[in-house]
């Protein structure tokens, strides 16, 4: 029955995660990138907080050890790479491609966390991560070439999804870096409390850049629906979808989990074609097998 539970918990969030995509790219076209991306951390850290706050009362007492000097830089990477970067480059990216595209394109993520690990953590390169990581760039590079003919000719031109395309490609090479500097800290952290950080450090950055867009942006002509879009991203996706996903991950193997991410990219692409009415051709399919056959040859060493 638990394992069930686990496995429902993290079908749940992959689809909630896979539904920011498309979320997004609405809410990009209305609400400029950095206050979106500030109301995302504030709105997921006041959710986050509330929950820390009733566990402590109603449920087990979750304590937060102290935090040394070295942690905390690798806190602070995670949170200017992991989520100031990453959001940054996943909006901007966004606003220049098809939601398709960056749905697929960030199912890569296991393969960039595994580049993490290779570069600064010592761990060696195989040849079945070799073979792993030719599969990924080929199945973004299938969706560049031809999704950019596709949208030649169009105010969506070539050069646009060419762009769009290397943002996602690199908001994917930022989140390995977050997902793996974890793994330096001294000690784990208490997933909410981790989460708590990591999201209130991030309200701070955004704060200021959020904070000229009141200045110069005239936020009277947003439509409402597009602020309820915003709490979703912050509140369902950022605090309670992670949160499905950890309590998910704590009750089954390390490898059976990594296969649940392939829920992402096929929720962001159905969500795509269903809300954005975007078009799913033959290369976003080639794109997403090859991509898949990435993932599931890192997910097949785990296993081995």
């Amino acid at each position: 029955m638990a394992r069930k539970l686990a496995y429902a918990q993290m079908t749940a969030s992959m689809l909630l995660i896979g539904s920011m995509f498309v979320v997004s790219k609405v809410i990009v076209a209305h609400i400029p990138v950095m206050t979106a991306s500030f109301f995302r951390q504030f709105l997921a850290c006041l959710a986050l907080v509330a929950v820390l706050l009733w566990r402590n009362r109603y449920d087990e007492k979750v304590v937060c050890p102290p935090i040394n000097k070295r942690d905390q830089w690798i806190l602070f990477i995670q949170i200017f790479c992991g989520i100031f970067l990453f959001s940054l480059l996943l909006l901007w990216g966004v606003q220049r491609t098809n939601a398709i595209d960056a749905s697929i394109i960030t199912s890569a993520t296991p393969l960039s966390m595994m580049l993490f690990g290779v570069v600064f953590l010592s761990e060696r390169m195989t040849w079945l991560r070799g073979v792993a990581l030719i599969c990924a760039l080929a199945g973004a590079l299938v969706m560049n070439v031809y999704g950019a003919q596709a949208h030649a000719g169009t105010t969506n031109n070539a050069s646009n999804v060419w762009l769009g395309n290397l943002l996602i490609a690199g908001a994917v090479l930022f989140e390995g870096v977050f997902f793996g500097a974890q793994k330096l800290l001294s000690r784990p952290l208490p997933s909410i409390w981790l989460m708590v950080i990591l999201t209130a450090g991030a309200s701070v950055l955004f704060t200021p850049f959020a904070l000229y867009d009141a200045l110069i942006f005239d936020f009277s002509h947003v439509p409402l629906y597009v602020w309820g879009l915003v709490v979703y991203t912050g509140v369902c996706i950022t605090a309670f979808g992670v949160l499905l996903m950890h309590a998910g991950i704590k009750q089954v193997p390390n490898s059976s989990a990594s296969v649940f991410t392939a829920l992402m990219p096929v929720s962001g692409v159905v969500l795509s074609v269903l809300l954005l009415n975007e078009s799913f051709q033959w290369y976003h399919l080639l794109g997403m097998i090859l991509v898949m056959m990435g993932m599931g040859l890192i997910v097949g060493e785990k296993e081995k």
